[in-house]
């Protein structure tokens, strides 16, 4: 009994420390689309995870340097469009990933930030000028069921202004994919209206208050273990 202590309060410390001095990464695949090859097949499948973007509708990484306004970082960014009639229907761009590429999979009780930038160099009109941009940062489990997550309209990017918006989950007890959207979606448009998407980030960190209280166990543990030897 007093080894499994030792071995549980040693293992618990290793964790929280690892934990703490873990920094933070891009989960994301090709997060600043400028990687041409950074894109995958709609709709993803088991073999797309960790590949990249998926888009629909006519959605498309798109060079930036055409458009009237610079790009949020690089080159690219990825446009979508919703023309006249197309009301509700929206243009959209998603990725799964499961962090095992950056070495940090998706880990239940992890507290995840999602975040994109949006701009329009053409105007939107949903509501009128109501919020168009639609974030949305879910979870999966083993078996590529929904375990739900945030989400909702953001924003209505401002012309030629880049607008960053975020979302922030705790991944649920059986988490082992993240799924991360931005669509732009319009309604009484007359004319072609465009949406960018750039420098999107999936952040994973251990809440502060658990990360102590990790620690704490971990550094308290080996010490009654010892002093009970």
């Amino acid at each position: 009994m007093k080894m499994l202590t030792k071995i549980i309060g040693g293992s618990i410390a290793v964790a929280a420390v690892f934990a703490l001095n873990t920094q933070a990464q891009n989960l994301l695949v090709n997060g600043d689309f400028e990687s041409a090859t950074g894109f995958t097949a709609n709709p993803v499948g088991s073999a797309g995870i960790n590949y990249g973007w998926a888009g629909n509708n006519g959605s498309a990484r798109s060079d930036m340097f055409n458009s009237p306004y610079y790009p949020q970082g690089g080159s690219y960014g990825y446009l979508e469009q919703n023309a006249p009639g197309n009301n509700w229907n929206p243009t959209l761009c998603y990725q799964i990933v499961d962090g095992t590429l950056q070495g940090q999979p998706i880990t239940p009780g992890w507290s995840y930030t999602y975040s994109a930038y949006a701009l329009t160099d053409t105007g939107t009109t949903w509501n009128p000028g109501g919020p168009s941009v639609d974030l949305q940062l879910s979870f999966l489990n083993a078996q590529m069921t929904s375990l739900g997550g945030p989400g909702g309209f953001q924003t209505t990017p401002g012309t030629g202004v880049w607008n960053q918006n975020t979302l922030v989950a705790i991944a649920p007890p059986t988490a082992v994919y993240a799924v991360v959207y931005a669509m732009f979606m319009d309604n009484g448009q007359t004319v072609t209206q465009n949406v960018y998407i750039d420098t999107a980030s999936l952040e994973g960190s251990v809440p502060e208050p658990a990360t102590l209280a990790l620690l704490g166990l971990g550094l308290v543990i080996p010490f009654f273990v010892r002093r009970k030897s």
